[in-house]
């Protein structure tokens, strides 16, 4: 498989152009911390998400979401598929990136994993072409090449945004109502490791507590106490990935009261055990 790729005057999108020469290779289930947008140029390509089996072929687009385990295969020679990846922290309000990557997950817990746009579709068509613009200039080696990779990426973003392709909570957030809980989602972040208290939270926002479960619960579409596991489990992955350390010392140093609950918890979240995800490649 080749791979062509440019760094970009936006980091938060990573834009490759991945070509198969014939069919011989097949990637293993692997995930990618970013959104994930493939856009079929030539042949075919047979990709496995959430037990379902979609042949992207040319002109067809497919979006994964962050963390979703696929595999993909060329089934015809000469496969060429575009590629752009999209940190998530870009797609949540700027006021709120420094817990973006948690608040991302957690707003996008209970969306769907995948979106298959068909060539066929009256909306495909926009999002095919400026993905080919942002291919075509991904090749070439101009200095202003990174920059017109950078607009046709922002107007790919809004695409996703017009069209109502983002998670709908993440459309929908309130950001008034998100400032309030700011601090938590904050202290979370800092302190995950640590036995957090709700009533010393809310306390710290000046809230009862049955106000500021509520008020998270409809903000964020999860309770804090599954919140805090989220941002956990995220941290886990990391280390089940690029440690050695075994499961239960990784379920120890998250806070977690024992090795089956934290695997509980961790399928409840990933649809798969510590133990699976370990062998799965990170891309």
């Amino acid at each position: 498989m080749g791979k062509k790729a440019i760094n970009t005057a936006l980091p938060d999108v990573l834009v490759a152009s991945l070509e198969f020469g014939d069919r011989e290779f097949s990637g293993g289930q692997h995930v990618h911390s970013e959104m994930q947008i493939l856009a079929g140029k030539s042949g075919m390509l047979e990709v496995k998400v959430a037990s379902k089996k979609i042949n992207l072929r040319v002109g067809d687009v497919l979006i994964i979401k962050s963390s979703v385990p696929h595999t993909a295969k060329p089934i015809l020679p000469f496969t060429a598929t575009a590629s752009i990846k999209i940190n998530k922290k870009v797609l949540i309000p700027a006021s709120l990136s420094e817990v973006g990557e948690y608040l991302y997950d957690a707003l996008s817990h209970f969306d769907r994993d995948f979106l298959y746009l068909r060539r066929e579709d009256e909306t495909t068509g926009d999002f095919f072409s400026n993905i080919a613009r942002i291919s075509e200039e991904n090749e070439k080696k101009d200095k202003s090449a990174s920059l017109f990779v950078e607009g046709y990426s922002k107007i790919l973003l809004g695409l996703l945004e017009r069209g109502g392709l983002l998670e709908s909570r993440i459309r929908g957030l309130d950001e008034n109502a998100a400032s309030k809980i700011f601090p938590a989602l904050l202290f979370v972040k800092e302190n995950y490791t640590k036995e957090i208290s709700l009533e010393e939270i809310a306390k710290t926002l000046d809230m009862n507590r049955e106000y500021f479960c509520r008020l998270f619960k409809k903000t964020v579409g999860i309770t804090f106490v599954d919140y805090v596991n989220l941002v956990r489990i995220s941290q886990a992955k990391r280390l089940l990935i690029s440690s050695q350390k075994t499961i239960a010392e990784i379920s120890s140093e998250f806070g977690f009261s024992s090795v089956s609950y934290f695997t509980r918890v961790f399928k409840n979240i990933t649809n798969s055990t510590p133990a699976i995800y370990r062998n799965i490649a990170i891309f």
